[in-house]
């Protein structure tokens, strides 16, 4: 019988559960669960709601930085970070947590998506007086996530990639069948990547109003999950993704490559290369284009992994960076990076890269477990970093910015 972990896991990559093939695959699902921390017990840590703040959550404090304010007025005096809970979103279900995606608007308020692990998707706006209101977008739990524009929010499904636009009221538009996909926006073009297919696809989807526009990237050996991650500059898109190299589900760790795609435009042309192999697992992917156009690639086989491409075109790859598996990562409009993931010793940590390579750490709040949905992170017009995450621990969604850039 497939535990809630399983039968999520399976409907994430597109499995329908009743085929034979589906109950074959239990076993190599279940070793991914058991990576991601999933098993049948669920552990209640309180029920979900709505909104608000959640009781008895208290934001940690971290070497060098001033403690959390945990407030509902947006006052941020002096330096070190700001967090706050948004909405208790409830406890992880069999290992599944909350996704959460984040965008500044126009007057660099934060606009937060977020998916319960047993309700639905979610936004949630930040008014002038520094209360959070969240309301219902969609249902169904969102495997991925992503916040292009405060009103655009695309999400993975069970039953595929979908568009939500909430200008006028939340409406949905379902843009394929297909699992695991991603979104960005350049200049306003939303690309879409997803996996579709046996033998599996990495496709690239643009669409500008109702003109669409698809690409094929690379045809992938049988059902393999490729975890394929985009990001956009100058106008063109970059695609990073996975492919096991020989597949067996008995077998850990596996070989695994990862290829970044990118569709160069306005020559219209795609090229596929190598970043780097390693032994490990085929799990979540960033990827992100510097000021410079420099291309930098995190990944976590079996630790984390920085590889960027120098000016010769070779990939420089530094190993064992110390970050987790689930990470979000932004360029800045100089020549630093900047990353927010659940460290290893249960904290959000906030890393900025200088230009020079050097990696600057700070915790941003302390007493989470090792999370296993996605994070996000956006800069606002000063330069400061805002970033939304979820909290097995209480339950809720976080927003955290710092005081200062």
């Amino acid at each position: 019988m497939l535990i809630p972990c399983q039968e999520r896991l399976l409907r994430g990559v597109g499995f329908p559960l009743t085929t034979q093939r589906a109950r074959g695959w239990i076993c190599c699902i279940s070793l991914v669960a058991a990576l991601l921390g999933c098993s049948s017990q669920v552990t209640s840590v309180g029920a979900a709601g709505s909104g608000g703040s959640s009781p008895g959550t208290e934001p940690g404090t971290g070497p060098g930085t001033e403690p959390g304010k945990d407030t509902g007025q947006l006052t941020c005096d002096g330096e070190g970070w700001l967090v706050e809970n948004i909405a208790l979103a409830g406890p992880q279900q069999g290992g599944f947590g909350a996704p959460v995606a984040l965008v500044l608007d126009t007057t660099g308020a934060p606009r937060i998506a977020f998916s319960k692990p047993t309700e639905g998707v979610y936004s949630a706006v930040r008014d002038g007086a520094g209360e959070w209101h969240v309301e219902p977008v969609a249902e169904g739990y969102a495997f991925t996530l992503s916040l292009l524009t405060p009103d655009t929010i695309v999400f993975n499904d069970s039953y595929g990639l979908r568009t939500t636009i909430g200008s006028s009221g939340w409406t949905s538009q379902l843009i394929t069948g297909a699992s695991l996909g991603r979104a960005a926006l350049s200049d306003g073009v939303r690309h879409y990547v997803y996996q579709f297919g046996n033998p599996s696809t990495i496709v690239l989807q643009r669409q500008l109003g109702d003109s669409a526009a698809t690409i094929e990237v690379e045809v992938l050996p049988s059902y393999v999950v490729a975890y394929p991650s985009i990001t956009t500059h100058a106008g063109s898109a970059y695609i990073l993704f996975a492919i096991v190299d020989d597949f067996d589900s008995n077998s850990s760790p596996m070989p695994v490559t990862w290829r970044l795609a990118t569709r160069h435009d306005p020559e219209g042309v795609t090229t596929v290369e190598t970043v780097l192999s390693a032994e490990g697992w085929p799990l979540r992917s960033n990827v992100v284009v510097d000021v410079a156009g420099t291309v930098h690639a995190f990944v976590s086989p079996n630790g984390s992994h920085h590889a960027q491409k120098n000016a010769g075109g070779k990939w420089v790859v530094t190993e064992d960076v110390a970050l987790g598996r689930r990470r979000a990562v932004i360029a800045d409009r100089t020549d630093g990076l900047h990353l927010v993931h659940y460290a290893v010793g249960d904290y959000v940590e906030y890393v900025r890269i200088v230009g020079d390579g050097t990696w600057i750490r700070e915790h941003i709040t302390a007493q989470v477990s090792w999370g296993t949905s996605d994070l996000s992170i956006a800069l606002d017009s000063n330069g400061s970093p805002h970033a939304a995450f979820y909290d097995p621990v209480s339950g809720a969604v976080r927003y955290a910015v710092r005081c200062s850039p």
